[in-house]
């Protein structure tokens, strides 16, 4: 049975690398604003100050095509999340006072896309996990007519589980030296909000949806076909 397993595995291997049109290793980075982030299980949303929602990274993919115009690119990045908000209340013989929030944390997100050559574009699109590294961070200043002051700190609640999301763009290729300049757009949103988890104090767990990230980023990087 094990050697019709090993024969099975080693024949599909043999007709997808016939297949193949071309493989390709690449690096990237990028640099999005959080348009598309909300607050979990709430109507009301407050302002997203823009250069609060930075999200900013970089990793590496694989690009594994076929015969036609598709092909399969599994990634691997490490990404900065900022999630801020600015909320302003009138305060009387005060006058306004603005507060605005932004909260951090890191995650590994690992999307497998499905790409469309057209010429020297290429359409992605497919689904990403996105697994948290760090617990959360935040800065918060509040600003009155007279004074300003920032505290930061970081949250004890550790984040819960893992992400799933969808991410589409397009990029554009072109040749540089020995391979290629990579230069496009992708947006990516979650499915599922991420999640905190706190312990009271009799030792009891909970879990709170906190925020869906969304986000739209421009990208670049570099390129060897082989």
């Amino acid at each position: 049975m094990k050697k019709i397993v090993a024969f099975m595995a080693i024949a599909l291997a043999a007709v997808s690398l016939a297949s193949a049109k071309g493989i390709a290793v690449g690096v990237h980075g990028y640099l999005g604003e959080g348009w598309g982030s909300a607050y979990a299980d709430t109507d009301s949303q407050p302002q997203k100050p823009f250069g609060e929602n930075l999200y900013f990274g970089g990793g590496a993919y694989f690009s594994y095509g076929f015969k036609s115009a598709l092909a399969i690119q599994p990634e691997v990045n490490f990404r900065v999340n900022n999630i801020g908000s600015r909320n302003s209340v009138n305060v009387p013989l005060l006058g306004t006072t603005t507060t605005t929030t932004r909260w951090t944390y890191n995650s590994v997100d690992i999307p497998v896309l499905l790409t469309y050559q057209y010429k020297k574009f290429n359409l992605l699109i497919g689904p990403y996990i996105s697994i948290p590294v760090s617990g959360l961070s935040s800065t918060t200043t509040t600003e009155t007519s007279s004074s300003s002051n920032t505290v930061s700190g970081t949250v004890k609640d550790t984040l819960s589980g893992v992400t799933f999301g969808a991410t589409v763009g397009l990029e554009y290729a072109m040749r540089m030296g020995p391979g290629r300049l990579v230069i496009g757009g992708r947006y990516f949103h979650d499915f599922n909000p991420v999640k905190y988890e706190t312990t009271d104090g009799d030792g009891n767990k909970s879990t709170t949806n906190y925020f869906y990230r969304g986000a739209a980023e421009v990208t670049v990087g570099f390129q060897m076909a082989f």
